[in-house]
C-alpha cells in the first residue's frame, strides 16, 4: 500500500503518468510465422520495412517478389453460391473483430498509428464486411471469371475503406486484386489471412504492386476518395470547449491522413480570440508519442510530413504570419496552427499541402463568408461544423456541397450510410443502398450545373416522346429497337426514387438526403439501349446531360430528346478531342447519376433526472 501511495502523490506532483507502453506481441509472432517475409506480384525489387516503434532504425520485415503466375493461380470465390458468400462474408467480419488487437498491434508496427486510431477503423472494416454480406442474397451478379475486382490503395489508406471495397468486390462474388504499396503488404496480407480462416481461397485474393501494366483484365473501380483536407466551422453560438476538444482527434488523428482530416478551422470573428486562446491550451497539453505510447494523444509523423511541416512553418514566420506550436524548437513532429487570414491568403497550407499537418484558422462575420471560405476548395467529401442553433445548423448544412456535414461533431461513419464524394474529392458510393443505385457508364465527365425543369415536367414530356417514337414512321431508331427503348424509358420514370431517410445512429440523428451531381458527359457513338438509359436516368435525377455524339448517333438522339430544353440535355459532335476527354485509358468506371449528402446531428443525452 505504501508503494502505491508513493507512485500516486507522485502522478499528483508531477502530474506525470509514467510509462504505458503498448505490447506488440501478437503482431510480432505473426511476423515469425511468416519469417518475416511476404510476397507481391510484379514487384520490381526486394523492400525492407523498418519498425515504427523501435528506437533504433531496425528492419521489421521483407517484402519480395511473389515468384508465382499471376494467371496460374487457382481461384474458387466466383463458384460460391449466393448464400455461402453470404455465409463467409459474415464469418470473415467476425474473424476481424475477434483479431482487432493484433491487426492494431501490425498497424503499429508497420505505419506507426496508435492503437485507438486503428481500433476505429478496423471496427468499421468489419462493419462494412458483415453489411455487404447480405447483397450476396439481393443482387444480381454478373459474374466473369476471367475479371478480377480492382482495389486501389495507398500508404494513408483507411481500414475502413479497404473494407467496403472488400464487402462491395466480394458480395458480388469477384477475385479481389489489391495494388498497394509495399508498406501495407503485411496488413493486408493479415487480413487475406483472416478472410482464408472464414472460409476464402488462398488464390482469391492477390496482392500487386502499383505497376497496372501487368494486369490484363481489371473489372471495376467502384469508389475512389482522394486525401484533400476539410473545414471545420464554429460559430458564436457553439459550446467552444467542446469544439477545441474535438479539433486535435479531428486534425491529427490517424496521423492526420483520412479525407476526413481538418486542415483549416473556420471561427466567427466575435469569438475569434477567445476560441484560439482554449485551442492553443488543448493543443500544448496534448501528448506525442510513438505508436506505442499508450498514454500519447498523437503519433508522430513520420520523417517527410514532419520536415514539410517546419519548412511551412519557417515560410510563415518569415511572412508574418502567427504561428503556434507547444515547442516551436523542437525538431520532432508538432502540431502547428497558422493564425489569421494571412494563413490561407499567402498559400502557407493549401490544397495541394494535402501531406501537411498544419492546420490554418481563420475567422469569418456571417455565413454566407463562411460558407465562401469553406467551398473555396477542392474538397467536397466533409465539413464538421458547430452550433448550438438549430436553425443556422439547418442553414448552412443545406449550403455545403459535401457529402457529410457533421454538427457539432467529426469523422461520424456507419456502413448503412451511403457516402458519395462531391468535387474532386473522388467518385463513386459506399454504404447503405447506394451500391445498388443505377449507375452512368464510365464515359462521363461531371460538372456543377443543373436544370431547370422539374421532375414531373420531365416526365411529361418523355410521355410525349414515347409517342413519338412510336408514331414517327422516318424514324432514325430501328423498328426492332422501338418497343424495347420504350420500356426502358417507362422502366426509368416507374423506378422508385432515392428516398431522403432519417434514423437514429449511436446517439447521432443521420438525414440522408439525395441531390443530382450536375452536369454530365456522355459519348454516343452507336444505338446502345444501356447507354440511353443512363441519358433518361440522369436526366429523371435532376442532371444537365451533355452528349458528344457521331452522326449517325446524333441522328437518334435529337429524335429521341426532341422535345427537351439545351439546359436538360444538349448534343454536340464528337471528335478526336472530345474523345481524349471523355475516354479512361485504364480502367472502367461508375459513376452515380446522384449523390447524398448525410447531415450527422449530435442528439445528446437528456438533462433531466430519470428515475
Amino acid at each position: 500500500m505504501e508503494r502505491n501511495n508513493d507512485i500516486i502523490k507522485r502522478v499528483f506532483q508531477s502530474m506525470e503518468y509514467g510509462k504505458n507502453t503498448q505490447s506488440a506481441e501478437k503482431a510480432l509472432e505473426w511476423f515469425k510465422s511468416k519469417n518475416y517475409k511476404f510476397s507481391c506480384f510484379c514487384l520490381e525489387k526486394e523492400i525492407e520495412l523498418f519498425n515504427k516503434i523501435s528506437t533504433e532504425k531496425s528492419v521489421l520485415c521483407t517484402v519480395q517478389k511473389n515468384k508465382t503466375l499471376l494467371h496460374n493461380t487457382t481461384t474458387n470465390w466466383s463458384t460460391f453460391t449466393p448464400f455461402k458468400i453470404f455465409s463467409t462474408l459474415t464469418k470473415f467480419s467476425d474473424e476481424i473483430y475477434k483479431n482487432i488487437e493484433t491487426i492494431c498491434q501490425i498497424e503499429m508496427l508497420t505505419r506507426g498509428l496508435l492503437k485507438k486510431d486503428t481500433k476505429k477503423q478496423a471496427n468499421l472494416m468489419g462493419d462494412y464486411i458483415k453489411y455487404y454480406s447480405s447483397y450476396a442474397m439481393r443482387c444480381n451478379n454478373e459474374k466473369n471469371d476471367d475479371c478480377d475486382y480492382y482495389i486501389e490503395i495507398n500508404e494513408t489508406t483507411g481500414l475502413s475503406v479497404i473494407g467496403a471495397a472488400l464487402g462491395i468486390g466480394m458480395a458480388n462474388g469477384w477475385d479481389i486484386v489489391f495494388f498497394c504499396p509495399p508498406l501495407l503488404v503485411p496488413i493486408i496480407t493479415y487480413i487475406f489471412e483472416l478472410g482464408q480462416n472464414a472460409g476464402v481461397s488462398v488464390g482469391d485474393f492477390k496482392i500487386l504492386s502499383l505497376n497496372k501494366t501487368h494486369v490484363p483484365y481489371i473489372k471495376c473501380v467502384y469508389f475512389k476518395v482522394e486525401r484533400f483536407k476539410i473545414p471545420m466551422i464554429i460559430f458564436d453560438s457553439a459550446d467552444l470547449d467542446a469544439a477545441c476538444d474535438s479539433v486535435t482527434e479531428a486534425a491529427w488523428g490517424h496521423m492526420g491522413t483520412l479525407p476526413e482530416s481538418v486542415g483549416t478551422l473556420i471561427v466567427q470573428e466575435s469569438v475569434f480570440e477567445s476560441f484560439v486562446k482554449k485551442l492553443k491550451d488543448v493543443v500544448k497539453s496534448a501528448r506525442i508519442g510513438n505508436a506505442a505510447d499508450g498514454l500519447a494523444d498523437l503519433a508522430y509523423a513520420d520523417k517527410p510530413t514532419a520536415e514539410r511541416l517546419m519548412r511551412e512553418a519557417s515560410e510563415a514566420r518569415k511572412r508574418g504570419i502567427e504561428v503556434f506550436q507547444a515547442d516551436a524548437s523542437s525538431k520532432t513532429f508538432q502540431p502547428t496552427l497558422f493564425i489569421g487570414a494571412a494563413a490561407r491568403s499567402n498559400r502557407v497550407v493549401d490544397d495541394d499541402a494535402h501531406l501537411s499537418c498544419g492546420v490554418a484558422v481563420v475567422s469569418f462575420r456571417h455565413i454566407d463568408e463562411a460558407v465562401r471560405l469553406a467551398e473555396n476548395s477542392k474538397q467536397g467529401y466533409a465539413a464538421s461544423v458547430w452550433t448550438e442553433n438549430v436553425g443556422l445548423a439547418n442553414e448552412i448544412a443545406a449550403k455545403l456541397n459535401v457529402a457529410n456535414v457533421w454538427l457539432n461533431g467529426h469523422g461520424l461513419f456507419s456502413a448503412e450510410v451511403p457516402i458519395s464524394p462531391r468535387k474532386d474529392s473522388g467518385w463513386g458510393v459506399i454504404g447503405g443502398e447506394g451500391y445498388r443505385r443505377p449507375s452512368a457508364n464510365h464515359n462521363m465527365v461531371i460538372n456543377q450545373l443543373k436544370p431547370k425543369a422539374t421532375k414531373p415536367m420531365l416526365i411529361d414530356i418523355f410521355f410525349k416522346t414515347v409517342n413519338n417514337i412510336m408514331e414517327n414512321k422516318n424514324s432514325h431508331i430501328p423498328e426492332d429497337k422501338k418497343e424495347h427503348l420504350v420500356t426502358l424509358i417507362f422502366d426509368c420514370i416507374t423506378r422508385k426514387s432515392q428516398q431522403n431517410s432519417s434514423k437514429l445512429i449511436s446517439g447521432h440523428m443521420v438525414n440522408s438526403l439525395e441531390e443530382p451531381i450536375g452536369q454530365i458527359d456522355f459519348n454516343f457513338e452507336d444505338f446502345c439501349n444501356e447507354k440511353i438509359k443512363a441519358i433518361v436516368q440522369s436526366i429523371l435525377d435532376g442532371n444537365s446531360i451533355m452528349v458528344y455524339a457521331n452522326d449517325k448517333g446524333a441522328l437518334i438522339l435529337n429524335e429521341i430528346f426532341k422535345y427537351f430544353q439545351n439546359d436538360v440535355i444538349n448534343i454536340k459532335p464528337l471528335d478526336n478531342s472530345t474523345k481524349g476527354k471523355l475516354y479512361c485509358e485504364d480502367l472502367y468506371l461508375y459513376r452515380e447519376t446522384t449523390c447524398s449528402k448525410n447531415i450527422w446531428t449530435n442528439v445528446g443525452a437528456s438533462s433531466q433526472y430519470k428515475m
